[in-house]
């Protein structure tokens, strides 16, 4: 297992706590109801960490630093980055994380 995917199935912190610090506050509000509104989809994981779509437009990307301590947000969508989306990203790549450390 790579830095990389050690650092994304890290069960001590989750994404959103570890990377809070990169997101504006309204930002994470309104990624929060993005995701809260189940708007996410094609979400998956890799070995340098999480891509996604939100409403079927924006593209996003969480790319994870191999060292784990850092995060690369992107997005296609015209906002300031990082972006709302990003951080939905963010909170849904948590919650499967989450789902799969229970199995």
């Amino acid at each position: 297992m790579s830095a990389t995917e050690a650092a994304i199935r890290d069960e001590s912190e989750a994404l959103a706590l570890r990377f809070h610090s990169l997101f504006r506050s309204q930002e994470c509000t309104r990624g929060g109801e993005i995701f809260a509104q189940g708007r996410i989809a094609e979400l998956r994981g890799d070995k340098t960490g999480w891509r996604g779509a939100v409403d079927g437009r924006a593209e996003v990307r969480l790319k994870i630093c191999p060292s784990g301590k850092g995060l690369r947000p992107s997005c296609t969508c015209d906002e300031r980055q990082p972006c709302a989306h990003a951080w939905a990203l963010l909170l849904d790549a948590d919650q499967l994380t989450d789902a799969a450390r229970r199995l």
